[in-house]
């Protein structure tokens, strides 16, 4: 399960009314972890109202006996360190973003931390209770601040007009599941607040009868008929994620994938100004073509990947825009066979420290597209470079505008004819080649990266330290490294023609 944990960060930001929402991340996944995978962890924090990154840092040394410590490593010595730019690049836009404006939440979900503290037979029950209902509501798209005693008990907090105002936060509704231990102060400012016209769910609390006056019990079931989303999803998606924010001249909204699989579906937006998509990646802005307006709501198609995520603004403002990015259409033919490979550059980690070596001078060999162990070695770690040459006709041509590489193990560089069409650090790993691809013979060149998990799961270098000196995270970040060993140009690689524009 996906928890909820950063909106405890999120929520004292929000309601403390802090531009800022801090996480350090990546530190101990191991070397094995790709930068879609950290995309994957920074778009499920982010989500969830986190919005400035750390990310892990430089050890003092990486020789000897340091060089197992706290991995991956954001430096040099990791093979993927010439491709965190464009992951880089992404957070901080997603970053500026996400501190525009302010968040719009209008539920609150109350934290039971006194039943925490006391602990005892119902403990289980009590936590699980409430990460049931944070789930459900994520689930169903509607995003939440956390509340307890001490803030719904302070001075500081107002209820007026209907609304439970935090610092500068307005909840409507305030969710509460399975609790024994709410404090009967909480308990009268809630009965307040239902008296003035919010609402109060108390959830899963059947053996609780004292309730707050003016709450509605109702079971986990029942909680989709009391509570309103951002966005309704066409059809029902639990795994799309999404957050608001109000800006002075519109509304932004964040959505992501959570699953491992390619979503598919409609996202339908109440709102009636001018829609934009703004791609986080490479900061352009455009009018999507497929978007349709009709009765005071906006419909958009989304296609996510694993670690997909988009951000849609709905705004007046005159904005510069690009043109829209092209949309895959039908397979013309693919490129499956008469690939050769060669090593370019070695990562390894050595008796003394890590070692590259650019000067391997190995021949290409013909492969078949895939896991490239079973020629190149279980070690290796580092560049290979994928060529093959395949011929066009003039009609094929005509018709050509993507190029789709297919499974990426983990980053890659495409060069056709010559040309460089740029770097992808996670899915969809597809390339314009429009006015690239010509009529007769061409060459194209795919340098594939994979990570160090290959090195740190086959070498015995550390065996001849203890493991005090080794230290905690080693064996540790093994666990994660052994499940990213396959590497390589997996495909299939095809040639695409573009998808009609919608009218």
């Amino acid at each position: 399960m996906n928890h909820h944990f950063p909106k405890y960060a999120s929520s004292v930001a929000h309601q403390g009314n802090k531009s800022w929402a801090v996480t350090e991340s990546c530190g101990v996944y191991g070397s094995g972890l790709t930068i879609a995978q950290m995309k994957w962890l920074i778009d499920y924090q982010y989500v969830r109202g986190i919005n400035l990154t750390q990310f892990g840092g430089y050890w003092s040394s990486t020789k000897g006996r340091f060089m197992p410590g706290c991995r991956p490593r954001f430096n040099p010595i990791n093979p993927l360190a010439k491709y965190l730019r464009q992951f880089y690049s992404y957070v901080a836009r997603l970053s500026y973003l996400l501190s525009l404006g302010e968040p719009a939440i209008e539920t609150a979900l109350y934290f039971p931390v006194r039943d925490i503290w006391a602990g005892g037979p119902e403990l289980n029950e009590v936590v699980r209770s409430h990460d049931i209902l944070a789930k459900l509501l994520l689930e169903h798209q509607c995003d939440f601040d956390l509340v307890d005693d001490d803030v719904l008990e302070k001075k500081s907090t107002k209820i007026a007009d209907g609304k439970l105002e935090v610092g500068p936060m307005r909840y409507y509704t305030v969710c509460v599941s399975k609790s024994e231990w709410m404090s009967k102060k909480s308990k009268e400012r809630l009965a307040e607040f239902t008296s003035g016209g919010g609402k109060v769910l108390w959830i899963d609390n059947k053996k609780n009868s004292d309730k707050p006056k003016g709450s509605i019990s109702i079971e986990f079931p029942e909680l989709t008929e009391h509570i309103k989303p951002l966005v309704n999803i066409i059809p029902k998606n639990s795994m799309v994620r999404v957050c608001k924010r109000h800006l002075t001249d519109g509304n932004l909204y964040f959505i992501t994938n959570e699953d491992t699989k390619e979503i598919h579906c409609t996202v339908k937006f109440n709102e009636s100004l001018p829609i934009f998509k703004i791609d986080p990646e490479t900061g352009n802005c455009y009018k999507p073509s497929e978007a349709i307006y009709s009765n005071g709501m906006w419909s958009l198609p989304i296609n996510l990947k694993f670690a997909g995520s988009c951000i849609i603004f709905f705004t007046k403002e005159k904005l510069p825009l690009a043109s829209e990015p092209l949309k895959a259409g039908k397979e013309l033919f693919s490129i499956n066979k008469g690939w050769l490979c060669r090593k370019l550059k070695a990562y390894r980690i050595g008796e003394h420290d890590f070692e590259i070596d650019d000067n391997l001078n190995k021949k290409s060999i013909l492969v078949e597209l895939g896991d490239w162990r079973d020629k190149l070695g279980e070690d290796f770690s580092g560049d290979v470079e994928y060529s093959v040459r395949f011929k066009c006709s003039k009609d094929m041509v005509e018709k050509t505008c993507l190029l789709d590489l297919g499974k990426v193990q983990c980053a890659g560089e495409v060069i056709l004819n010559g040309k460089s069409l740029g770097k992808k650090v996670w899915p969809p790993f597809s390339f314009p080649i429009k006015g690239i691809i010509k009529e007769g013979e061409n060459k194209l060149d795919v340098i594939v990266t994979n990570t160090m998990a290959n090195q740190y799961v086959t070498t015995r270098v550390f065996d001849k330290w203890p493991d005090n000196m080794v230290g905690p995270y080693h064996k540790i970040a093994l666990n994660f490294e052994r499940d990213s060993l396959p590497s390589g140009l997996f495909g299939p690689v095809r040639i695409l023609s573009a998808k009609a524009a919608q009218r």
